[in-house]
């Protein structure tokens, strides 16, 4: 009775003084029953059309809370973004809001994780269904380095390669790519693929030159190179490690005794 006596009120005197409030009962009766969808929809348009009242603030907190209720996380970072961005509210609730949205993705992540383990399935499909959805964003991002974390614990070598890739491709020079790289390296050389491992450790400095563990794998590429006979281009690798500005001085030295070295063994 009281949502349907509320909405002809506010539709016939939108005006009145009265209708903010009964506007907020209405909302709350929706709440209480249970009906969060609809809740949260008329809370959220009470807090953003009414941001003066005392009643804006728990009626955004009402709003989000019932999306909440519905594990609805995708919606609740959605509306304390919005609430963010129209800046409406008063900013103490702006500075909360905004790391709720933070919290709401990654609660989003690990429901889905949840729901697929107490299924018996696999994680890493909800979560790249997930990261598909919100590809080329910080939600895609953290979906998909939370499935390669899953395959790499569990050393699935074949999701590994897999999901790196997708990472490499979508996300190239984030520190999401400096883990894969790492990691398909890593288990490159554990499984005996050394041009594999090597590649990965070039490109990881090719991508990050400035990271100091970026060095340590070029290093590592010159020795499986040169392990591999491939002479030439471990020369290659340690040239340009020479004339990295950020080594140090006995590094330089060493590097420049190995290079006249390979230059000898290959005659150039």
């Amino acid at each position: 009775g009281v949502r349907q006596l509320g909405s002809y009120y506010v539709r016939n005197w939108p005006g009145s003084e009265k209708a903010p409030l009964i506007k907020f009962q209405v909302a709350r009766v929706h709440y209480e029953l249970g009906e969060m969808k609809r809740a949260s929809e008329l809370f959220a348009a009470f807090a953003s059309e009414h941001p003066d009242r005392e009643e804006s603030i728990p009626a955004a907190n009402l709003a989000l809370d019932a999306l909440a209720n519905l594990e609805d996380y995708d919606g609740v970072a959605a509306l304390a973004a919005r609430f963010v961005k129209e800046a409406r509210l008063p900013q103490k609730f702006l500075a909360d809001a905004a790391k709720i949205a933070e919290l709401a993705r990654g609660e989003q992540i690990q429901q889905i994780m949840l729901t697929a383990s107490s299924q018996g399935q696999d994680t890493d499909q909800g979560l790249i269904a997930y990261a598909e959805k919100h590809q080329g964003d910080q939600l895609g991002e953290r979906a998909l380095m939370a499935a390669f974390a899953a395959a790499r614990e569990s050393r699935d070598l074949r999701k590994v390669f897999d999901l790196g890739g997708r990472i490499l491709k979508g996300y190239p020079k984030s520190p999401s790519a400096a883990d894969a790289l790492s990691t398909i390296g890593r288990f490159s050389f554990e499984t005996g693929d050394y041009e594999k491992a090597a590649q990965a450790y070039e490109e990881f400095y090719n991508r990050f030159p400035n990271d100091k563990a970026g060095r340590d794998m070029l290093r590592s590429a010159v020795e499986i190179w040169s392990l591999l006979g491939e002479s030439k281009r471990a020369i290659s690798l340690m040239s340009r490690l020479a004339s990295d500005a950020s080594m140090g001085q006995s590094e330089r030295a060493d590097l420049s005794v190995r290079l006249m070295d390979g230059y000898e063994k290959t005659s150039d």
